[in-house]
């Protein structure tokens, strides 16, 4: 949809075809799962409601598509694919172009909607980096997105389950650094 529609249409409503138009009235909701911990993507807030970025352009896009997009909670990324896999929800958000999992659960990726300028962040008298963390979903996609060659040299890495646990990480020592999309580190 992104490519098709609204990379051309800059900010006005895209124009479907007559089948198109008739398969967005009769379509079902669209299930996306998000994960429930993923400040500033997606969270459950206080009143248990699904906040963030993610929950808001689902929004966005269903307003200027008509089509049903239903943000899904999620606890982990095993339970977001579990959920996909019994057929709770059709699709999944914020894994970013891992094809690994992607290949693993028989999951079909689509090209991403945006891209983000990728950060390592480190202790302040860090001096050398030897462990590296990364929020699920973010590992292919920081990898795909650093420097020519650096990606060859990095140093192990450990995967979290959001950027919370990787900062957590970071601060208690378990990992010298983070790699992350540079929206997560202005958020944090």
């Amino acid at each position: 949809m992104n490519q098709k529609y609204l990379a051309t249409v800059n900010g006005q409503k895209p124009v479907f075809t007559k089948a198109e138009q008739d398969f967005i009235a009769y379509a079902e909701p669209v299930l996306v799962v998000l994960p429930d911990h993923n400040r500033p993507f997606s969270y459950v807030d206080q009143k248990g409601q699904l906040q963030g970025a993610l929950p808001d352009l689902l929004a966005h896009l269903s307003r200027l598509s008509g089509l049903k997009l239903q943000p899904v909670a999620a606890p982990s990324k095993e339970a977001a694919l579990e959920m996909l896999k019994k057929g709770e929800a059709q699709a999944i958000g914020m894994i970013l172009d891992d094809y690994s999992i992607a290949a693993s659960s028989q999951l079909f990726l689509t090209s991403p909607i945006y891209k983000q300028t990728i950060a390592q962040v480190t202790l302040r008298d860090t001096t050398s980096v030897s462990r590296v963390g990364f929020a699920f979903g973010d590992v292919n996609y920081v990898l795909n997105n650093l420097p020519r060659g650096m990606g060859q040299t990095l140093p192990p890495h450990k995967v979290y389950d959001s950027n919370r646990e990787c900062f957590q990480a970071l601060a208690e020592g378990q990992v010298d650094a983070v790699y992350c999309p540079m929206t997560v580190v202005n958020y944090m």
